[in-house]
């Protein structure tokens, strides 16, 4: 089982890329359904994209076996 959150603490991640999109760049980005520009969906895209990846690599790997 692996939690995956926007909110992740970066601090607490067992690594960190050195282009990780950080919490503070996501973190106040409202959930009102309101139009979203690019910059935005791609800061929040990529978060969830390396976030995914850090957990999958540390806590799942046994799921590539």
């Amino acid at each position: 089982f692996g939690m995956i959150y926007l909110g992740q603490q970066d601090n607490r991640l067992p690594w960190s890329p050195p282009d990780l999109v950080r919490r503070e760049e996501v973190s106040k980005y409202p959930t009102d359904f309101a139009p979203i520009s690019r910059n935005n969906l791609e800061l929040l895209t990529k978060r969830g994209e390396q976030l995914t990846q850090i957990i999958v690599d540390r806590y799942l790997s046994q799921l590539g076996d």
